[in-house]
């Protein structure tokens, strides 16, 4: 049974932890159990999302609110605050991270390389910021226009009537993309993967240091 509210600044802050010299097996059992449940619902989420054609703006939303469902959770069980903040900070660029790490995959997998004709050029972001990109409105070569604008290979040289290399899965599962040797499936997995470990464990630690026992509780 867990105890009071915590109590003072650091309580507040970061869980009371006060479980003697270590913490119980039931509630590493517990930390486990959240932490393993809340990364599985955020990441299925997002390729549930990415493979039912949402875009990936949509798919990385339904796997946020997914993600809402652990911070609340957390919340209840009087989990520090600042931890609580960065397990819901992490988990947003996880949740947002796996629709494009999906969508490189299914595309490395089973996506064909096809030449489409540019037909207008736009920018995006911050006018006069480096970081401002240039969006290609394209179509295929029977005039069929694409749905979405591609950013990769849509370079300061690319001008409407320009040819550029488009990746599209042929089952329609994600959206088309702008071909980039330089970004690979691998690498977007990887990091995917490596945020997805970073989460599960800040998220252990927050429900581990989650809990103030009263005397005699530790063995429970």
């Amino acid at each position: 049974m867990r105890g009071p509210e915590p109590r003072g600044l650091v309580d507040t802050l970061f869980g009371p932890a006060h479980y003697g010299m270590r913490p119980p097996w039931w509630l590493v059992r517990e930390a486990a159990s959240v932490s393993a449940a809340a990364a599985t619902a955020v990441i299925l989420a997002g390729i549930v999302g990415t493979l039912s054609a949402l875009p990936a703006a949509a798919a990385g939303t339904l796997a946020s609110i997914v993600l809402c469902g652990a911070l609340l959770y957390l919340a209840v069980i009087h989990s520090g605050r600042l931890l609580v903040g960065l397990v819901g900070v992490l988990g947003l660029i996880l949740a947002f991270h796996v629709p494009h790490a999906v969508g490189e995959a299914v595309l490395a997998r089973h996506g064909r390389t096809q030449d489409v004709v540019v037909t207008a050029v736009a920018h995006g972001g911050i006018r006069g910021s480096e970081a401002t990109r240039r969006y290609c409105s394209v179509a295929r070569a029977d005039g069929t226009p694409v749905a979405v604008r591609l950013w990769r290979g849509c370079g300061p040289a690319v001008a409407p009537g320009d040819r550029i290399a488009m990746l599209a899965d042929p089952g329609g599962r994600v959206a088309p993309r702008g071909l980039n040797p330089a970004r690979s499936a691998l690498g977007a997995v990887a990091e995917c993967g490596l945020l997805m470990f970073a989460f599960l464990l800040l998220c252990f630690v927050t429900v581990l240091r989650s809990c103030r026992l009263d005397e005699g509780e530790g063995g429970r």
